[in-house]
C-alpha cells in the first residue's frame, strides 16, 4: 500500500511540474477514466473470457506506462511487439505477465528471460534456445505459439501446428501457456476469409484437447473480431484499439458504447490577412480565389501531422470546422478562417470543440489511411497529458 501511495504521488509530482494546457503549444490529451470505463465495458460484454491488452506502439500513442497502469486490475496480461517495450514496462514497475506477439532475435532471448517476459514461437530454433536457458537456469520458460491460419505473415503452418506442439511438450523447460492466431479480415462486412481462419484454429484446437495438449490460453479475436463474433473470443481476447474507445466496425456502437480516449490540440500562432491570387505554404499549391484570413498552427508532419493531409485536412478553431491551406511543413500548417481567430486559440485536430467533432478515422479516411497509423504517429515532440 506504502508503494501504490509512493508511485502516485510520483505522478501527481510530475503533473504538477507540467505547464497547464492553456500554456502548451501542442499536446495530446489522454483521458484515462475513459479507458477505464472502455476496458470495464469490454470485460461484461466478453465474459467469461479475459483481456489480453494490446499496448505497443506506446499504446497506440496513448503512452504504454500509464495506460498499464490504469488497466492492471482489468486485463489478465499485456501484448506488445518487441523486446524493447516490454523492457520499459518492466522498468517502470509493471509486474503482469507481458507476451511478445512475434519471434525475436537470438541475440535478445536471454535478456527477455531475465525480464520474465513471455516469448511467442512459430519455429524451432528459438524454443530450443529457450529450453537451453531454462536447464541452465532450473526453470520453466513460458511460451505462447502462433499458429498461421491463413494470414501469412507468420506463425507455424496449420498441417504442422499440431506436431510442433507435441515437440515443444518433449522440450525441458518450456511450459507451453498459449496459442494463438490472428485474423486477417475480421474489420471487413462479409465473413467469408474470416470463417475460414477460424475453421482451421479450431480444427488445431480440438485436435489439441483430443492429446491433452491444448494450452490453457487460447486467444484469437482482435478488437474487430471481439466486437462481431463472439465464437471467436475463446479464453481471452488480444485487443487493442477498442481500449482506446476507437469502434474499428460500422454498427457496433450500440450495444458497446466506446469512449475516445485521446484529444490532439494545438494553438494558434499567428494570423494575416490574404490577397486575392496569393500563395499560401512550400511550392504555392494553394493560392487565395478572394480576400481571406488565416491562421498558423503550430502542427507539422514532424508532430505526426500527415503531409498527405495538405489542402485537405480540417481543424475546429473558433467553434468551426476550418479547411487546411496549402501544404503541411514540417513545424507549421495554415488553416482558412475568419476575423474572430486570435492568436492563442485552440485548435482541435482529433476531438471535440463545442458541437463539433473530428475523430482520427476521419483523419485517416482523408489521406486513405487506417486509424492505427494516425493515432501511432503522432510523435513523442507531442507532449500527452494525462487526465483522470
Amino acid at each position: 500500500r506504502s508503494y501504490l501511495i509512493m508511485r502516485l504521488m510520483l505522478i501527481w509530482i510530475i503533473l504538477l511540474r507540467m505547464p497547464p494546457t492553456s500554456e502548451m503549444e501542442t499536446f495530446a490529451e489522454i483521458d484515462l477514466s475513459a479507458i477505464r470505463t472502455n476496458v470495464k465495458a469490454i470485460r461484461s460484454y466478453i465474459d467469461p473470457a479475459k483481456v489480453i491488452a494490446v499496448i505497443k506502439a506506446d499504446a497506440y500513442g496513448h503512452g504504454a506506462i500509464p495506460v498499464a497502469r490504469i488497466l492492471a486490475d482489468d486485463v489478465m496480461m499485456f501484448a506488445v511487439a518487441t523486446v524493447d517495450e516490454a523492457i520499459e514496462l518492466r522498468q517502470a514497475e509493471i509486474h503482469h505477465p507481458i507476451l511478445i506477439l512475434y519471434n525475436v532475435l537470438p541475440h535478445l532471448i536471454e535478456k527477455a528471460v531475465i525480464q520474465k517476459i513471455t516469448l511467442t514461437v512459430s519455429e524451432a530454433e528459438l524454443p530450443k534456445a529457450l529450453s537451453k536457458i531454462a536447464q541452465r537456469k532450473n526453470r520453466d520458460i513460458k511460451i505462447h505459439v502462433n499458429i498461421n491460419t491463413g494470414m501469412n505473415r507468420d506463425g507455424a503452418q496449420c498441417n504442422q501446428a499440431v506436431g510442433f506442439l507435441q515437440w515443444l511438450n518433449t522440450l525441458p523447460g518450456i511450459m507451453v501457456e498459449g496459442v494463438f492466431t490472428h485474423f486477417a479480415t475480421a474489420d471487413k462486412i462479409t465473413n467469408t476469409e474470416l470463417d475460414q481462419q477460424l475453421y482451421r484454429f479450431n480444427s488445431v484446437i480440438d485436435k489439441l484437447d483430443r492429446l491433452n495438449l491444448l494450452p490453457t490460453i487460447v486467444h484469437a479475436a482482435n478488437s474487430s473480431a471481439m466486437l462481431k463474433r463472439k465464437d471467436t473470443h475463446f479464453d481471452a481476447v488480444r485487443i487493442g484499439l477498442t481500449l482506446f474507445g476507437l469502434n474499428p466496425l460500422v454498427g457496433t456502437q450500440d450495444f458497446l458504447p466506446l469512449q475516445s480516449a485521446l484529444e490532439w490540440k494545438t494553438r494558434v500562432i499567428s494570423t494575416e490577412e490574404i490577397s486575392v491570387g496569393e500563395g499560401i505554404s512550400y511550392g504555392f499549391t494553394y493560392r487565395a480565389e478572394r480576400p481571406i484570413h488565416i491562421a498558423t498552427a503550430r502542427i507539422g508532419y514532424a508532430d505526426g501531422y500527415s503531409r498527405l493531409l495538405s489542402n485537405t485536412g480540417i481543424a475546429l478553431i473558433g467553434g468551426k470546422t476550418r479547411k487546411l491551406a496549402g501544404q503541411v511543413c514540417m513545424d507549421v500548417s495554415v488553416f482558412e478562417v475568419d476575423n474572430s481567430v486570435n492568436i492563442g486559440d485552440e485548435v482541435v485536430l482529433i476531438g471535440w470543440q463545442g458541437n463539433y467533432h473530428i475523430d482520427a478515422a476521419q483523419m485517416a479516411k482523408k489521406i486513405g489511411t487506417i486509424t492505427y497509423e494516425i493515432l501511432t504517429g503522432i510523435s513523442k515532440r507531442v507532449p500527452r497529458i494525462y487526465r483522470d
